[in-house]
C-alpha cells in the first residue's frame, strides 16, 4: 500500500472528495467506485490506483479533441460526458454518452494513439486520469486490464449494432422510445424513476437517424406521459411506458 498512500499524500482535492463521500476508506473508495479494477490482483489495483488522479470537471470542458494524440487515459466518475464526431460537411453528430464507468481513450491508446472523436463534458463531476504511459505500461503486462478494455469497447459495439439495426428495420417511433430507455438506464436511476438528460432534440435525432421534425412531432404525442422538454434537456418521465412503445412494435412484427 505505501504507493497507494504516497498518491494520497499528493493532495489531490478530488480524492479527497471521494474520500469524505464514501465513508473515509480512500482503498475501498476507489475500488467501489471504478469497475475499471475487476479482475485485478490486490498489487496490481493498488500500482492502477496509484498512478491514478481525481480531476473536477465542469460543463463546457472539453476533455480532448477527435485526431488528438492520447495523453490521459479518463474513467468516468460521475457527471455525463458526451463523445462526438465530426463529419466531412463539418456538421457535428453525437455519439453517444458516458457515464459512470464510461472508459475513455484506452482502445485508442493501443490502437492508433490518437483520438477518433472529441470529448465534452455536459454534466459536471468527476473523471478518473492516468497518464498515458503509466497506462499502457499497465495494459502491456496486465491482461487483466486489456480485457477490462475489450469488454467496455465490445459493449460500446453491442449498442452500436442496435441502433443500426433499428434504423434498418424498425420505425422511427419505437426506435427513438428505445434510445431513451437506454439513455435512461445509462443514468443508472433507481426502478422508473423520472431523469433528466441534458440533451437536445436535434441530438437525439442524430443518434437514432431521423429529423428534428420528427423527434418534435414524437415528443408532442407522448409530452406530460412519457417524456418533456426544454431547451437542451430531454426529461424521461415514465421509462416503462417507453419500455412498451418498443415491445409492442416488436411483438407485431413477430
Amino acid at each position: 500500500m505505501d504507493a497507494f498512500n504516497d498518491a494520497l499524500s499528493g493532495g489531490c482535492k478530488g480524492m479527497d472528495y471521494l474520500i469524505r463521500t464514501n465513508g473515509g476508506d480512500p482503498h475501498c473508495s476507489v475500488l467501489l467506485s471504478s469497475l475499471l479494477c475487476d479482475g485485478l490482483s490486490t498489487h496490481d489495483q493498488e500500482r492502477l490506483l496509484a498512478g491514478m488522479r481525481v480531476k473536477e470537471c465542469q460543463r463546457g470542458d472539453v476533455l480532448y479533441l477527435e485526431d488528438d494524440e492520447v495523453t490521459e487515459v479518463l474513467s468516468v466518475l460521475s457527471g455525463l460526458v458526451k463523445i462526438t464526431k465530426l463529419g466531412a460537411s463539418g456538421a457535428v453528430v453525437l455519439l453517444r454518452l458516458a457515464a459512470h464507468d464510461g472508459l475513455l481513450g484506452a482502445a485508442d491508446l493501443v490502437s492508433t494513439g490518437r483520438h477518433t472523436a472529441t470529448a465534452e463534458v455536459l454534466r459536471s463531476g468527476l473523471v478518473l486520469a492516468w497518464r498515458a504511459s503509466i497506462f499502457k505500461s499497465m495494459v502491456e503486462s496486465r491482461p487483466a486490464l486489456l480485457l477490462r478494455i475489450l469488454q467496455t469497447q465490445a459493449d460500446w459495439l453491442r449498442e452500436l449494432e442496435e441502433r443500426f439495426h433499428e434504423m434498418a428495420t424498425d420505425h422511427v417511433g419505437p426506435r427513438v422510445a428505445r434510445q431513451l430507455v437506454r439513455l435512461h438506464e445509462k443514468m443508472n436511476p433507481p426502478s422508473n424513476d423520472h431523469v433528466e438528460i441534458p440533451i437536445s432534440h436535434e441530438e437525439l435525432a442524430q443518434m437514432t437517424g431521423t429529423n428534428l421534425y420528427t423527434i418534435g412531432r414524437l415528443f408532442a404525442e407522448w409530452e406530460g406521459i412519457a417524456v418533456s422538454s426544454r431547451r437542451g434537456v430531454v426529461s424521461i418521465r415514465d421509462v416503462q411506458l417507453l419500455r412498451e412503445i418498443y415491445e409492442s412494435s416488436s411483438k407485431r412484427e413477430v
